[in-house]
């Protein structure tokens, strides 16, 4: 396993929150763009975060369990941009396994100091919309934070509005 630290190893990080079903996850699938695909063949980190009760929609900074894991990588699409969309499947050497009904933070980065581009943000997750009638397992749009750790909320770049990150678990 490639050592890695949650704070240090991310130029820029993405939270987004998930109630977790009292199962197993043992494997992460979610999707975005790359700048370069070479990309593909470096390590994310992938860190579950608690719920801080005492803010609405805000995590614990301090990461519940985290690892840099390899994943492997087909193309699904294009962005409004015409990049290409990733699909990246994660087997953890870890599982998670989260309290039922409880909700969790999961961060998904590229590492910066194994990446392309030390230094520039080669990895961006992909969103899906969040209308009013979405009913999903998360209520709270995607938030983004940097190594000081100060919170801010994501916006698509495509459209501009709050959103929800592109992934799954599973067991």
């Amino acid at each position: 396993m490639t050592e890695c630290f949650p704070t240090k190893a991310a130029r820029i990080a993405i939270v987004d929150d998930f109630i977790a079903s009292g199962k197993t996850v043992k494997t992460v699938v979610f999707w975005g763009t790359v700048s370069y695909l070479a990309q593909v063949q470096y390590p994310f980190l992938i860190a579950f975060r608690k719920n801080n009760p005492t803010q609405t929609c805000r995590p614990y900074m301090t990461t519940f369990i985290y690892q840099c894991v390899p994943v492997r990588a087909t193309q699904a699409g294009v962005d409004c941009y015409g990049r290409k969309v990733m699909k990246f499947v994660a087997q953890l050497p870890f599982w998670f396994i989260g309290a039922s009904g409880e909700k969790y933070w999961i961060q998904i980065s590229e590492r910066d100091d194994q990446s392309v581009r030390p230094g520039y943000n080669d990895f961006r997750w992909s969103f899906h919309l969040r209308t009013p009638n979405y009913k999903s397992w998360d209520s709270c749009p995607a938030l983004g934070f940097d190594p000081a750790l100060t919170l801010f909320e994501v916006r698509d770049s495509c459209e501009k509005s709050a959103k929800d990150m592109a992934f799954e678990l599973w067991p």
